[in-house]
């Protein structure tokens, strides 16, 4: 571990027994309120706010409970089988657009954080809806094809990638 300012602390990992190293120059934004990391791999959610909790209102998304499960069930599978970014902005009841970055690009990297993707990164596909709209989707409450064409979800970047998306919420739907 390496103190590169009074606000930021650099890391590697390396598993014991075999000496591999698994994550390089990961780092860790210190802030006076506590930190929330969502680790899969090396994601952190740089936020000191809770992921999809307005602090104006105290009003919980849908959508962070659907994230936090999806981040439970990223497997190499799904991963390989995507191999794309996603950045979801999500708009709540408070008409505030809540953001979260899907990085199913590889394991290294794969895993859900509350915000825009890290380090420079571009989104391959960009995802628009409101919250409410978001869970019946994630739930399979809503089909997907449907929501395009009624304007419930837009998307923009790489419109083919949305499609795989139903094999990534598909180990959601029943832990919701």
């Amino acid at each position: 571990m390496w103190k590169v300012s009074d606000s930021r602390v650099v890391f590697q990992v390396t598993v014991k027994g075999n000496d591999k190293t698994v994550i390089t120059g990961g780092y860790v934004e210190v802030k006076p309120a506590s930190v929330t990391v969502t680790s899969t791999a090396s994601t952190v959610n740089k936020s000191a706010q809770q992921p999809g909790t307005s602090k104006d209102t105290g009003a919980e998304l849908k959508a962070a409970a659907v994230f936090d499960s999806l981040a439970k069930t990223i497997t190499s599978e799904v991963v390989s089988d995507v191999a794309a970014m996603f950045l979801f902005k999500i708009k709540g009841a408070d008409g505030k657009v809540y953001k979260y970055t899907v990085d199913l690009r590889d394991m290294a990297t794969s895993g859900v954080v509350n915000g825009v993707p890290q380090d420079g990164a571009k989104a391959d596909c960009t995802i628009a809806m409101k919250d409410d709209d978001f869970a019946l989707l994630a739930q399979g409450k809503l089909n997907g094809m449907q929501a395009f064409m009624s304007g419930k979800l837009k998307v923009s970047g790489n419109v083919m990638l949305a499609q795989k998306l139903s094999a990534v919420f598909s180990n959601t739907k029943s832990k919701l």
